[in-house]
């Protein structure tokens, strides 16, 4: 996405054991002008402001209390359809898009109902 919207950043908040893998490979590709890793923000909802969609990656999310955060800040939310959480809060193409785990060719289809 980088070379076909040069102007666009994506902030990475949070910590993990993975970061400095990440950051080599932001490095590797040349991508540090646009891959920012944040670290940890408290409170990340002052962040929301910065940002223009609110993505959770997460495999696992019990409830996705920031997911309710970033849509009263009215971004538009893309999430893991995870067995709880998101799919308990978002309605796939009304106010959000829940991507089925492990799908990264085709984002925006429709989840399979399981």
């Amino acid at each position: 996405m980088a070379a076909r919207h040069p102007d666009w950043r994506l902030r990475i908040y949070g910590s993990d054991p993975e970061e400095p893998a990440l950051r080599r490979r932001i490095q590797e590709r040349g991508l540090y002008n646009h891959v920012h890793l944040m670290g940890t923000a408290f409170p990340v909802t002052a962040e929301f402001a910065k940002g223009s969609v609110f993505v959770l990656p997460s495999l696992r999310e019990p409830f996705g209390n920031v997911t309710v955060e970033a849509m009263t800040r009215r971004l538009p939310v893309v999430a893991m359809d995870c067995d709880h959480g998101p799919r308990n809060i978002l309605t796939h193409g009304e106010d959000g898009l829940l991507i089925p785990p492990g799908d990264t060719a085709r984002p925006w289809r429709r989840p399979s109902s399981s």
